[in-house]
């Protein structure tokens, strides 16, 4: 979702009003800006955790062959406790499905 969009669904309008009240707006050109400059934020943080996000998965799903042909991942998260890998097992395609990740 873009910064327009965004703006559009939280606030319901798409230019700082002069006149506080007027219109039906709330905000100030001051706090209409201070709250681009946040939204702007947020967009660049979510791209670059998306990107992250693509990365682990990347290196999580990488898939070598021994000298035998056997296929094996290189890379693995252990853990001795059970509840652990079966919360990891639900955790990271929930991180592919939001970052948009295919299989």
């Amino acid at each position: 979702m873009n910064i327009g969009a965004l703006r559009r669904m939280v606030h319901g309008f798409t230019a700082p009003c002069w006149e506080p009240g007027k219109y039906g707006c709330a905000l100030t050109f001051e706090e209409w800006s201070a709250a681009e400059d946040q939204l702007q934020e947020i967009e660049t943080r979510g791209l670059k955790l998306e990107g992250l996000c693509r990365e682990l998965i990347e290196i999580l799903e990488t898939v070598e062959s021994t000298d035998e042909g056997r296929e094996f991942h290189p890379t693995t998260i252990n853990s001795c406790r059970v509840l652990t890998c079966e919360r990891l097992g639900k955790i990271i395609p929930e991180i592919k499905r939001l970052s948009k990740i295919e299989d």
